[in-house]
C-alpha cells in the first residue's frame, strides 16, 4: 500500500521544517557554516597548483629556475580534447614525484646540455629547468612555459648564479661621440 500525503500534510511539514530550529532554518544553517572551512574572497588562500592537483611539474614549481636529476624517461600516452592520442617522452626526477612530458625544444636542449644523443644516458644528469614564453599562433598570445638549462656543478634545488647577478647594460655613446657629418663625396 502506497503512502499518499494530502496537500494540507505536505504544507505542514514544510512550515515545520522551515520554522525556528527546524530542518532548514536559518539558525540551523549557521551553525552548520560556521564548522565548514572557510570559502569566498576573503577564506580561500590556495595556489593554482593546490587546488588543481597534478602529478605533471608545472611552471609555478620551478619559478623563477630549479634544479633537477633525471631519473628516467619513458614513453607515455596522453589524451588531448577531441580524442586525439599521443606518445610523447616524459622526465622523472630524483628531487620529486612530478614528471614533465617533453617537446622537442626541451629534448634538443637537453642532448646539447649533456652531449648524450640517447635518452638512456640521460639518468643521472643535473639540468636547471626555468621559466620562459612561447607565443601560441592558436591564441594569438604568450604562454608560459618550462625550458632547460645547464646546471651548475653541485648546484642543489635553488636558483643559480646566473639567476641572481644582472649583467650590465650597455652604454650608449654620448651624443657629442657621434658624428653625423658626411664625407665630402657624399655631399
Amino acid at each position: 500500500m502506497k503512502c499518499v500525503r494530502t496537500a494540507a500534510a505536505q504544507l505542514e511539514m514544510q512550515r515545520r521544517d522551515h520554522a525556528p530550529g527546524g530542518l532548514f532554518s536559518r539558525d540551523r544553517a549557521r551553525g552548520v557554516a560556521a564548522t565548514l572551512p572557510p570559502f569566498g574572497r576573503r577564506g580561500l588562500t590556495m595556489t593554482r597548483d593546490e587546488a588543481f592537483p597534478s602529478n605533471i611539474l608545472s611552471v609555478g614549481e620551478i619559478e623563477p629556475e630549479r634544479t633537477l636529476t633525471i631519473k628516467e624517461i619513458k614513453f607515455e600516452t596522453f589524451r588531448y580534447d577531441g580524442g586525439q592520442e599521443q606518445q610523447k617522452p616524459v622526465a622523472f626526477f630524483k628531487e620529486t614525484d612530478k614528471r614533465l612530458p617533453l617537446n622537442r625544444t626541451n629534448w634538443d636542449k637537453i642532448v646539447a646540455v649533456t652531449k648524450k644523443e640517447n635518452s638512456k644516458d640521460w639518468p643521472g644528469e643535473r639540468l636547471t629547468f626555468y621559466k620562459d614564453n612561447y607565443w601560441d599562433d592558436r591564441s594569438n598570445e604568450a604562454r608560459p612555459c618550462i625550458r632547460v638549462s645547464t646546471a651548475k656543478p653541485g648546484a642543489k634545488d635553488e636558483p643559480s648564479a646566473e639567476a641572481t647577478t644582472k649583467k650590465p647594460k650597455a652604454k650608449r655613446p654620448a651624443a657629442e661621440d657621434l658624428n653625423d657629418e658626411l664625407p665630402v663625396q657624399f655631399r
